[in-house]
């Protein structure tokens, strides 16, 4: 679904659920959230601009995966979130587009990332951190709605 330029992909999150969800992410259940006026109102907070419709996402029990695009200086980033417990514990770069800021690719930036959606600030990958941290709030933000 492509809705004001954020992307969201179920199809990268069935292929990449077995990072989080092992063998087993087959168990794993497609579930939509459906965007009310009051829930994009938050996504525009985050992002900039909402989404309106609905989102696709895997849920585990009480783990979700969210795999989420965003423009980073010129391109989109797509990268897939685990939340659990109201905290990203996994964060993965499906596919960088940029020429710089690749820097944010790397498990230890991605470590770092993971938890306080923060992350340490990359010289020269501003708008690159800037994108992974928004779609990190955001991940977070979609789990605490997600039914």
């Amino acid at each position: 679904m492509k809705k004001n330029g954020m992307i969201l992909v179920l199809g990268m999150a069935l292929v990449f659920a077995g990072l989080s969800f092992g063998a087993s992410s087959a168990q794993a259940a497609v579930k939509v959230l459906k965007v009310t006026s009051a829930i994009n109102s938050r996504i525009r907070s985050i992002m900039g601009y909402g989404i309106g419709g609905s989102v696709r996402y895997k849920r585990r029990g009480s783990s979700t995966i969210w795999v989420l695009n965003r423009v980073g200086k010129t391109k989109n980033i797509t990268a897939l979130f685990v939340v659990s417990g109201g905290r990203v514990t996994r964060a993965k770069v499906l596919r960088y587009r940029e020429s710089i800021g690749g820097e944010v690719q790397r498990a230890s930036y991605l470590s770092a990332l993971a938890g306080s959606c923060r992350g340490p600030h990359i010289s020269g990958a501003t708008l690159s951190v800037n994108s992974m941290r928004r779609m990190c709030r955001l991940a977070r933000y979609l789990h605490s709605q997600a039914k």
